[in-house]
């Protein structure tokens, strides 16, 4: 057997395993649900952009990252507000 010929199947075995190992382990599937055999990855909680003081919050809510130049207010009692790196830099 020539060198071509072997680098020629060499070829055709690496490609056909290749092939497999994407469609078992789902790389081919168009759909947006989560993969089968891929590790869970944690899904961020929906944030809001804070209105801007006199509006307030009136309910628990995360506030998206960002830079706001503007004071919030809470207008409610037991509201939980997170924040995921957001800075304030109003007065209120």
């Amino acid at each position: 057997m020539n060198k071509s010929r072997g680098w020629l199947i060499a070829f055709a075995v690496v490609s056909l395993v290749a092939i497999f190992l994407f469609y078992e382990f789902g790389f081919f599937d168009v759909s947006l649900a989560p993969r089968r055999n891929v590790p869970s990855v944690p899904v961020q909680p929906s944030c809001i952009v804070p209105p801007a003081y006199p509006k307030l919050i009136m309910q628990s809510a995360v506030i998206c990252p960002g830079n706001y130049n503007y004071g919030i207010g809470i207008g409610a009692s037991n509201v939980s507000v997170k924040c995921l790196a957001a800075t304030f830099t109003g007065e209120n």
